[in-house]
């Protein structure tokens, strides 16, 4: 007996970190972007693909109660990140100390910051945060493409 091989319809996997001051409001926009989910420890693991490009994309989100090991793991090999922030004045404070440590973490990676405002459709939310991930893999695929 056979097993056939399913033909992948992708060329490159990318690894995104997730994260941000608010577990709800990360949980959302990875609910809206991706199609496929886990969840251990406090780690969720989401898998979504790029429209028009050959990427699938594997997103990264450790939760507050995760241990702490277990965060910098999910962080580890990560070739962007993605901040979600609210537009309050403390979740984008928030998000720049994330950013100072998603550069420690992870190096001098590709990050957007992602500020939602939370009384907006989930469509514009979904809209605004697919752009957003396109721009970053955009941004991922140059390095990977170009580095010598």
């Amino acid at each position: 007996m056979s097993v056939q091989l399913k033909q992948r319809d992708y060329r490159f996997i990318f690894k995104i970190a997730v994260t941000g001051p608010d577990d709800y409001l990360n949980d959302k926009i990875l609910r809206l972007i991706s199609y496929d989910n886990i969840m251990v420890d406090g780690i969720g693991v989401h898998v979504g693909r790029v429209a028009s490009e050959q990427v699938k994309v594997s997103y990264w989100h450790p939760h507050k109660s995760a241990f702490q090991i277990l965060v910098q793991k999910s962080y580890q090999g990560a070739k962007g990140a993605l901040i979600v922030a609210s537009k309050s004045k403390e979740d984008k404070e928030a998000a720049m100390r994330y950013r100072t440590e998603i550069k420690k973490k992870c190096g001098n990676i590709p990050t957007s910051l992602l500020i939602i405002d939370r009384n907006k459709a989930s469509t514009a939310i979904s809209n605004m945060a697919h752009l957003m991930v396109r721009e970053l893999v955009a941004r991922i695929r140059k390095r990977t493409l170009y580095k010598v």
